[in-house]
């Protein structure tokens, strides 16, 4: 079935897959990657909802996730909202009370500022990062 396919329709299932191929791959370099990662064309068609049908929380969530994702990092905010909060070298405050801090880090706050520190959802950082 892949054999198929144009190039570009087997890179757009290689983007909407994160599936890495070379630069200059040729049309069968990316099938043998899309094989490896045991992802056939019906998952693609199956799983493709076009983001013209998603709303604009849905996308934030879906960008928000890729990105945590890529870099292993958290988003942290205060547990009660208030004009400043120091934690370690972190300072949360009013007009940044969302911190994007690399996981490992984030799990040790977690661990000894419970009370003072959560983990933030990607819907509490697009609400604040779009003034809603």
């Amino acid at each position: 079935m892949l054999n198929t396919k144009t190039i570009t329709e087997l890179k757009d299932l290689c983007q909407a897959f994160d599936i890495e191929y070379t630069k200059n791959a040729r049309k069968q370099d990316i099938i043998d990657v899309i094989k490896e990662a045991g992802i056939s064309w019906e998952d693609y068609e199956n799983s493709s909802k076009p983001l013209t049908s998603l709303t604009i929380e849905e996308k934030e969530q879906i960008n928000l996730s890729k990105e945590e994702k890529e870099t292993n990092k958290i988003w942290l905010t205060m547990v009660n909202k208030r004009g400043a909060l120091q934690v370690g070298d972190l300072h949360f405050d009013i007009d940044e009370p969302f911190l994007f801090v690399d996981e490992k880090l984030a799990k040790e706050i977690l661990k000894t500022e419970s009370n003072e520190v959560r983990e933030a959802t990607p819907a509490e950082v697009y609400a604040f990062e779009n003034g809603e």
